[in-house]
Order: C-alpha cells, then sequence, then structure tokens
C-alpha cells in the first residue's frame, strides 16, 4: 500500500484522486450482489473520470448539507473513537494499493490492525441506522473497497451524531473475501477500460494534429 500525505479535499488530495476510481465510487463498478455493473451508470462514471484525465480538472465538486456536516464532525467523532476504542488513530490522505495505483480511498484513519469510516448523517438518517442492528448497506461497498485497497482485515464503520441526545454506535465489519474478488475481476476491468478510452481519444488527437499539420504544409507548398 502506498500512502499519499496530504490534507483530504486540498489541492493535493484531488491531484491525487484525479481520474482514478475511488472506493466512494464503487457502486458504480460492482453491484452488492458482486457482479459488474453494466449500463449507463458504468459508462458515465467511466467519462467522468475520463474527462478529468483529459482535462485535469474535477468534474464533480457538489457537497451536500450531510456531507458538509460530516466534515465538520469528523475530527469530534474521530477523538471519540480513540477515547471509546483505545485505539490509536493515524490521520492519511488518499491510499493506493501499490505504486502507480489505478484505484484508491480515502479513510477517516487507520489503525494498527484495521481501519475506520466515519458517518456522521443527518439525525433522522441516523436514527433509523441507529434503530437497525445491521450496519447500513449503502456504507457495505465503500468499506469492503478500503479494506482491499489497504489490506486491513478489518473496518470499524462509526455513526456519529455529534448531539447529547442521541447516541453515537461502532460496526466492526470483516472483510468479504467474495466481494474483494469481485473488485479484482471488475475494477480492473473497469480501469483498463478506462485506460483504453484515454489511448483512444489520445489516438484521435494525434490523427489530427498530424492532418492539420499535413494541410499546413501542402498550403505553404
Amino acid at each position: 500500500m502506498k500512502i499519499i500525505e496530504c490534507t483530504q479535499g486540498s489541492a493535493e488530495w484531488h491531484k491525487a484522486r484525479l481520474g482514478i476510481p475511488t472506493a466512494s465510487n464503487f457502486d458504480c463498478i460492482v453491484t452488492m450482489g458482486g457482479k459488474g455493473v453494466t449500463g449507463k451508470t458504468r459508462q458515465s462514471y467511466l467519462l467522468q473520470l475520463l474527462a478529468e484525465r483529459i482535462t485535469g480538472q474535477l468534474t464533480q465538486n457538489y457537497v451536500s448539507p450531510a456531507m458538509e456536516r460530516g466534515t465538520t464532525l469528523e475530527p469530534q467523532a474521530r477523538a471519540w473513537y480513540e477515547l471509546t476504542t483505545g485505539c490509536t488513530v493515524q490521520q492519511v490522505g488518499f491510499a493506493l494499493p501499490c505504486e502507480g495505483g489505478r484505484y484508491g480511498c480515502s479513510p477517516d484513519g487507520l489503525c494498527e490492525d484495521r481501519g475506520i469510516e466515519i458517518k456522521c448523517p443527518l439525525p433522522h438518517t441516523l436514527l433509523g441506522q441507529l434503530l437497525n442492528d445491521a450496519p447500513p448497506e449503502e456504507y457495505y461497498l465503500q468499506v469492503q473497497a478500503c479494506m482491499w485497497i489497504t489490506g486491513r482485515p478489518r473496518w470499524d464503520l462509526v455513526l456519529f451524531s455529534g448531539m447529547s441526545a442521541i447516541p453515537n454506535r461502532i460496526h466492526e465489519i470483516s472483510a468479504d473475501e467474495k466481494m474483494h474478488a469481485a473488485f479484482a475481476e471488475h475494477v480492473n476491468k473497469f480501469a483498463d477500460d478506462l485506460d483504453a478510452a484515454e489511448a483512444k481519444l489520445l489516438a484521435i488527437g494525434a490523427r489530427r494534429a498530424t492532418a492539420n499539420s499535413n494541410e499546413v504544409g501542402w498550403i505553404n507548398g
């Protein structure tokens, strides 16, 4: 695993993840059942990443109220987690499976034998999650993707309220080897398709440049 040291949300962080699949978007590539996503969802995500590679600019930077709330409460949640579990949390910027990795993740923290994912949903959403004993399904692929990329066998999903009236909760989640095998197949295939699309686009640009050069030479001649 390679860690790029940067502050999440910074210009360096955006540059590190530009144009590559990230754990939070693996649901655009792999289904909950471990099958490959097909159709418009996959194609739209591929084109989004392709545009980032070609232009060097982010294609999406929308921040919802829930996301803004999470960013604000995350340091408080991390401190609560350390106090509750006794684990020391290492903050990291962006993680790749290896040097030159073609996909990555942004863990909310790494401990000696696990990582953590912090979620601070709006109160009405969190209440529903707390009443259900199982970890919220909507975070499953992201958490498994982080384990697959970092090689950690466990991940703690931290549901944090930031309010004294609403309790917090930690779900310990173990690696799902079947899902990781699905990632190995479908995420790598997605990365291959993304590379091929980029190569094709660059070839089109090269042919156009050659044609323009020949046309200028003919006129000058």
